[in-house]
């Protein structure tokens, strides 16, 4: 059970620097769980938003499709004129889409054609993984989901970066529909919310503590007297003026 006699042993100007120092470190906590909740958030949005695109491209590819079964388009014209409109398709800063099929063959990658029609299921990335040949399974059991993997952004000489991608399969044509996002350009929103939730705090802490400091500096002084009082007129002394 709680003791209230240890903080009776500690002075007035103590017990407010405590409460003082518990409630800016509860302000920082607070700050950095707020820190960690934007960024899964963050995370999460383009998960949900790189979705929606890929479910908007499965859509384009489904009308050309539609037009080989109505008689309007041949097959191969159908699936040409398609694979034309995915190369020059774009969103956000590196957002494009890419085409394998369930071997792991590159039918169309837009930022890399040298890859077209090469195998990737042997491929690994830095960190070993073997995201082609995952993507090929996870489409087979699931037809559609997400798969993380390390992938050079469009610049020349770039390192591989962490991608979070989400596949659907087009079962009609055997095509596996891919795009991603870079995980470090959430960082990069991330850490632009987070230096100005940083300054915000900080501010807003060096305000509660000069403040705090004039209350503290207050009761202590008014304590102080009164105690001073006391003693005087504990001693016989009388003449002190009491307000």
């Amino acid at each position: 059970m709680f003791n209230g006699r240890i903080f009776q042993r500690i002075s007035v100007g103590m017990r407010i620097w405590l409460m003082i120092g518990i409630t800016i470190f509860l302000v920082f906590v607070r700050g950095f769980v707020y820190l960690n909740d934007l960024k899964n958030t963050l995370i999460e949005e383009r998960r949900i938003s790189t979705q929606q695109q890929v479910q908007t491209v499965y859509g384009v590819i489904a009308e050309f499709h539609n037009l080989v079964v109505n008689g309007a388009l041949t097959e191969p014209n159908a699936q040409a004129a398609a694979l034309a409109t995915i190369k020059s398709l774009r969103y956000g800063q590196e957002g494009y889409f890419w085409i394998s099929d369930h071997n792991a063959n590159i039918v169309v990658e837009p930022l890399k054609p040298e890859l077209d029609g090469k195998n990737l299921r042997g491929f690994k990335d830095s960190q070993g993984n073997n995201p082609f040949a995952e993507i090929a399974d996870l489409v087979k059991k699931s037809g559609e989901g997400f798969v993380s993997y390390w992938w050079p952004k469009s610049a020349a000489g770039a390192s591989p970066t962490l991608k979070i991608a989400y596949v659907k399969d087009f079962k009609p044509w055997g095509w596996i529909i891919g795009t991603g996002i870079y995980v470090d350009e959430v960082d990069g929103v991330f850490w632009t919310g987070a230096r100005h939730l940083i300054t915000t705090t900080l501010i807003l802490t060096i305000i509660v503590f000069f403040v705090a400091l004039a209350i503290k500096n207050s009761i202590v002084n008014s304590v102080s007297g009164a105690i001073r009082v006391v003693e005087r007129v504990t001693g016989g002394d009388l003449s002190e003026d009491v307000s």
